[in-house]
């Protein structure tokens, strides 16, 4: 994953897919169709360098999860949810209820001892720990405008973007722009 891009994230990141309008949603209600291979590899690239996925009963849901094939998988939700891909294996997941914020669902994972963690969520977790700088946040799309458009939209500034792989922009973003 490191050919020619210079990622150096700490322990603790954030990625996100967009359109080139900067939309997180496709068509079919996920980010599902957003990315291509090359976005598939760098999520398994923030996967796999950790020891736990971070993700929002909503993307959960969303997403239809299933458990990471070398992390952890904890899921933070202010309701409850049925989590149908995960029916076989909830009783694998860390289930974060009842907390407050995104930061304090990090936090119980800091707790409980885990270090290297990835979060994966939707705009709205993503940035509240980005402002908080509580995560390295990165943002990709097939479009260079995408990535631009997003960090814009939220008052985000943003590292220089670059292209990896050919095929897929990625910038890591800096807290309010």
């Amino acid at each position: 994953m490191n050919e020619g891009f210079a990622l150096a994230p700490g322990p603790v990141t954030a990625s996100l897919v967009v359109d080139e309008f900067g939309s997180t949603i496709s068509n079919s209600g996920s980010s599902k169709g957003l990315g291509n291979q090359t976005d598939l590899a760098l999520l398994k690239w923030f996967r796999a360098r950790s020891q736990v996925v971070l993700t929002s009963g909503k993307t959960a849901e969303a997403e239809n999860y299933r458990l990471p094939s070398q992390a952890r998988l904890a899921i933070f939700s202010r309701t409850e949810r049925t989590y149908e891909s995960l029916a076989d294996a909830k009783d694998q997941v860390i289930f974060l209820n009842n907390l407050g914020s995104y930061a304090q669902a990090l936090d119980a994972l800091h707790t409980a001892g885990y270090q290297k963690i990835h979060c994966e969520f939707g705009p709205t977790g993503f940035i509240e720990l980005l402002w908080h700088g509580r995560i390295d946040g990165f943002v990709s799309s097939t479009e260079a405008d995408g990535v631009e458009r997003f960090a814009q939209a939220n008052h985000l500034a943003l590292k220089p973007v670059q292209l990896v792989g050919g095929d897929l922009f990625v910038a890591q973003l800096l807290g309010r722009g």
